[in-house]
């Protein structure tokens, strides 16, 4: 659907604040002053938008050279008014065989594809796995502050500055409020010790140490195929 329908729908059924659009990849191919105008509108309409750095892996595929990099500019939406947030939505799948659902490491490759690296514009990227997307899930009662216990999930990344992220990868340590109060939280953790089942010979990432939910991601049927146990 194109965005501006999906502007004129939300205007139309005053759903504003509460409609998202994601990847929205072939924002990243037009000039600035066409991306001014769809920032404007989509900030008029309140309509969100949620970027994935992970789409590098799918993006321009049939460039044997200059290849493009397909990853919407979300901090320049952000600058004209438009709630946005970085996520990912493939996890260690044919889509993207690689990942450890860390929104941290999300932000910080965005930085690099973006090429951020002024403090303000780190801050931001912090923000667009933070605040911003409790602003755009209208999760009140968010975030940490002097007297007020929140009743949301919120990454630790306040002490991180945005320093660490020039010198070295900065430290995964955004947790939600359920796995601080578990009794033996568990880390990601990536390995190619051993091989994966069904991802043949070479050997592959295995996933240990991950959330339930996570460790029934993939069954594999067929090598190199994959099929959620959802």
């Amino acid at each position: 659907m194109h965005l501006d329908e999906v502007c004129r729908q939300t205007d139309a059924h005053r759903w504003g604040g509460r409609v998202a659009i994601g990847h929205v990849t072939k924002l990243s191919a037009i000039d600035h002053s066409r991306l001014r105008e769809i920032g404007r509108r989509l900030a008029d309409a309140g309509v969100a938008v949620t970027v994935l750095p992970a789409d590098l892996f799918l993006m321009g595929r049939e460039h044997d050279h200059h290849v493009p990099r397909g990853v919407a500019p979300a901090h320049r939406l952000l600058a004209h008014g438009v709630i946005c947030s970085l996520a990912t939505n493939n996890v260690l799948n044919p889509f993207t065989p690689f990942g450890d659902c860390s929104l941290i490491r999300m932000a910080n490759l965005y930085a690099n594809t973006a090429q951020i690296g002024g403090s303000r514009g780190l801050r931001e990227c912090f923000d667009m796995i933070t605040t911003l997307p409790a602003r755009l899930l209208n999760a009140a009662g968010y975030g940490v502050a002097v007297g007020h216990t929140p009743r949301t999930s919120s990454s630790s990344t306040a002490a991180i500055r945005p320093w660490q992220w020039r010198s070295s990868r900065p430290p995964c340590s955004a947790i939600s409020a359920a796995a601080a109060a578990s009794p033996e939280p568990q880390q990601p953790c990536i390995s190619r010790r051993r091989n994966v089942q069904g991802m043949g010979n070479r050997g592959g990432w295995r996933p240990g140490g991950w959330p339930n939910r996570l460790k029934r991601l993939q069954k594999i049927t067929t090598p190199g195929v994959a099929r959620s146990l959802n």
